[in-house]
């Protein structure tokens, strides 16, 4: 399809452009433009279909500035969520949104180009992935804000949860049901593994443990991560089996809920499971999934702010994780 432009409606009139641009942008009448005139030149262009350029509108002061979305993976719930409130959040400010998403948490670098031709006043990222491939974005003063895993190393304004602090109020809450032998269970990503190896830092701190042989990974891919890993834990444990599954995510632990269902054990009276996150699936699954709270709201709201707001904030900011007991945990069975 042709796209239609001021010099196609120009043509079809046989008019100048420039006549036709100030009509449609409402300064014709300062060149005296007939108001007939005017009024055939908009019947021809909304009959046409003409957009205007958000290019041009922006070179011209109008309209919001444009930020540039990068969702890491489009295919994790979590990612969905986010984005949404970003969309959300970001119209109800005024700002114009392009969104790029992309698989196994590797940006395309013609999709990068093709962001980058539209003039930015920002790139918010959702998620994790080799900041080395946002150099350009860098050189050109672009300001880049990701969502996620805060790292120490990362070049970039951060924001995201205290993740140590919301492990720690969910093994103080396991360790009061009776839980001794955890097991984790997370995808083969690196965000993943970290909140793993972050979990095994801190359960000797409330009395639990875990064995190496109750560590699994599952698939790359978070969908299919929960109901592999929670099979290749139930085949590792044997008569040892955890009496509680911690997970790297909501939708891993989804995984695992379906893999003991399938083996015979039921949730929570002979396993307990945990998610992080707190999707909205969480809540009305079966059972109801005790997990850790993400605060997306709070996490978009920083983002925008520190991309188009007018006061300086920290580059990096860490929210506090909510608890949330639901159904999926119970006390140990004796």
């Amino acid at each position: 399809m042709v796209r239609v432009t001021q010099k196609t409606i120009a043509r079809k009139l046989g008019l100048s452009a420039s006549l036709v641009s100030r009509a449609l942008s409402g300064k014709a009448e300062e060149i005296g433009c007939a108001p007939a005139t005017v009024t055939r030149i908009r019947e021809v262009a909304a009959k046409l279909g003409y957009l205007p350029s958000a290019a041009a509108r922006r070179l011209r002061g109008e309209g919001g500035p444009l930020l540039g979305v990068v969702a890491a993976d489009i295919a994790d719930p979590f990612f969905s969520q986010v984005l949404a409130s970003v969309i959300r959040l970001g119209h109800e400010r005024g700002y114009a949104l392009t969104v790029a998403g992309f698989e196994r948490r590797r940006i395309h670098q013609r999709d990068l180009s093709r962001l980058l031709e539209q003039e930015l006043s920002g790139l918010l990222l959702i998620g994790g992935g080799n900041e080395s491939e946002y150099d350009e974005v860098s050189r050109r003063g672009i300001p880049v804000v990701r969502i996620g895993a805060v790292s120490p190393r990362s070049a970039f304004t951060q924001v995201g949860s205290n993740e140590e602090a919301g492990f720690n109020l969910l093994l103080k809450h396991l360790a009061a049901l009776g839980h001794r032998n955890i097991g984790l269970v997370g995808a083969d990503q690196k965000v993943h593994r970290h909140r793993m190896d972050l979990v095994r830092s801190l359960t000797a701190t409330h009395g639990l443990r875990v064995a190496s042989r109750h560590v699994t990974l599952g698939s790359d891919e978070v969908l299919k991560a929960g109901l592999e890993g929670g099979r290749q834990l139930l085949r590792q444990s044997g008569a040892k089996q955890p009496t509680a599954i911690i997970c790297s995510s909501d939708t891993v632990a989804l995984g695992v809920i379906s893999a003991l269902r399938d083996h015979g054990s039921r949730t929570p009276e002979d396993v307990s499971v945990t998610g992080f996150d707190d999707l909205l699936l969480s809540r009305i699954c079966t059972p109801p999934l005790t997990t850790l709270h993400q605060p997306v709201e709070a996490f978009t709201e920083y983002a925008l702010e520190a991309l188009i707001g007018r006061r300086p904030l920290p580059r990096t900011r860490q929210f506090a994780m909510e608890l949330v007991v639901r159904g999926s945990t119970g006390k140990a069975p004796t």
